[in-house]
């Protein structure tokens, strides 16, 4: 307990200068120390902000304690980097937090496999089909899914995952008691009871700007890949991905239509070298060597959890049903099924990738789409 008040004095006096406070334990390789110095040993570390000098120059356990009382109210664990506690995967960074906030009830990511699932806030029909299939999967192979509790996809991945009966992380860019998106206060309560919310911040602290960075290294550190789902090309999600491969983690993408936007920093990303996923299989075949004891394989793909569109229109499996039809009258050019059908193009666009992944339907030189080994052809 006493090291954790120490850490805790460390960390409130140092403030929001996370990178500085970093550096200061990397050079002196002991909390117990850090806190004995005395302003003379500041000064010599380069440490000379009055306002800072003073909050280290003060070595009274009172905030520290208070801290502590509110954890324990709330249910919240603090875990320093030189606990047994703290996760492997993210001592290993380059910029590991020195405290880590979690709150909820399962937190195992050195027992269990952890995958990142992230995408953008602009999803299509497309995108949250393949998030919720992957999300519903992985979770039956006993695969702990972490995102970060976003709008769009993220709070989606989150909710597929509970739905699946598995367990989800959320990486939060404020305090692990503040939502900070608040149309998912429900939804982090419910990951609060089948999983955590982790985050290097106070516990209200609001959720800045340059918070949000930070907090992406976070995501990928604890998890061993990380998959983007849906992204365009300038979208912050990518920048996770970024992350994750400067770290020496695996990235993943999910292929889309070259002609949907939402898809083109995905597509880039397996151009790139990013491995290529379709379904959860693809993730399972990557590690189930690697990781044989955290992965399930006896119920995987059976979870029977219905799919629910987060936003209005037909669910990608409907309109692969209704192109289908359209197909088994005569082959067609993606114009023609848009006009005959009168579904969203980018619907289209969606489930026709979809098909033909699935190795149903295929475009020939004119660009009339076949129904796979269709005996009218």
């Amino acid at each position: 307990m006493e090291d954790i008040k120490l850490w805790l004095w460390f960390t409130l006096a140092m403030g929001g200068h996370k990178t500085l406070a970093r550096e200061l334990y990397k050079d002196v390789g002991s909390i117990k120390t850090i806190y004995e110095y005395t302003k003379s040993d500041y000064l010599d570390r380069n440490i000379n902000n009055e306002k800072r000098l003073a909050a280290l120059c003060d070595k009274s356990f009172k905030k520290a304690e208070d801290t502590l009382w509110f954890a324990e109210k709330y249910g919240v664990k603090i875990i320093p980097i030189d606990s047994p506690e703290y996760p492997e995967s993210l001592k290993q960074i380059y910029d590991p937090p020195l405290v880590l906030y979690v709150r909820g009830t399962h937190f195992e990511p050195d027992n269990e496999l952890y995958i990142a699932m992230v995408g953008t806030k602009n999803a299509d029909d497309y995108g949250y089909e393949m998030a919720y299939h992957l999300a519903k999967d992985l979770a039956s192979a006993g695969v702990t899914v972490l995102s970060s509790m976003s709008k769009g996809l993220d709070g989606y991945i989150h909710k597929a995952t509970l739905d699946a009966g598995g367990f989800t992380t959320a990486v939060l860019p404020g305090g692990v008691n503040s939502c900070y998106v608040a149309e998912n206060r429900e939804l982090m309560k419910r990951i609060l009871n089948h999983g955590a919310v982790v985050s290097e911040y106070g516990f209200h602290e609001y959720a800045y700007g340059s918070n949000f960075a930070a907090r992406n290294r976070i995501i990928s550190g604890l998890c061993m890949g990380t998959i983007v789902v849906q992204a365009p090309k300038k979208s912050g999600t990518l920048l996770i991905a970024k992350y994750a491969n400067d770290q020496g983690r695996d990235v993943f993408g999910v292929p889309g239509p070259i002609s949907n936007t939402r898809c083109e920093g995905v597509n880039e990303l397996i151009k790139s070298g990013a491995g290529m996923v379709t379904k959860a299989q693809d993730i399972i075949e990557e590690y189930i060597k690697i990781y044989p004891n955290r992965i399930r394989t006896d119920n995987f793909g059976t979870n029977d959890v219905e799919f629910e569109m987060p936003i209005g229109g037909k669910s990608s499996e409907s309109v692969e049903k209704v192109i289908l039809n359209c197909l088994e009258a005569a082959p067609k050019r993606k114009d023609e099924i848009i006009i005959e059908t009168g579904l969203d193009a980018s619907a289209v666009n969606g489930a026709i990738t979809m098909l033909e992944l699935e190795d149903r339907v295929e475009k020939d030189s004119f660009g009339n789409y076949h129904i796979k080994n269709n005996p009218t052809r």
